[in-house]
């Protein structure tokens, strides 16, 4: 697998634990699931360096 490949395959999955925990905590707030075009929109406003950054910033804030 190479570098840039890596990278993507690793931007991806940090970018789905991103969408996923904002939508927990989206769902938990508003006691109900998230609708389908607010998830979507979620994923379509995520680029690699914003996944990253808000990953580190749940795991700072111990969001699971």
């Amino acid at each position: 697998m190479t570098n840039q490949r890596s990278k993507q395959v690793g931007t991806h999955w940090v970018c789905e634990i991103v969408r996923r925990r904002v939508d927990e905590t989206v769902a938990k707030s508003i006691d109900r699931r998230v609708n389908r075009a607010v998830r979507t929109s979620i994923w379509n406003q995520l680029d690699a360096a914003s996944a990253w950054n808000m990953l580190l910033r749940f795991d700072a804030l111990e969001i699971k």
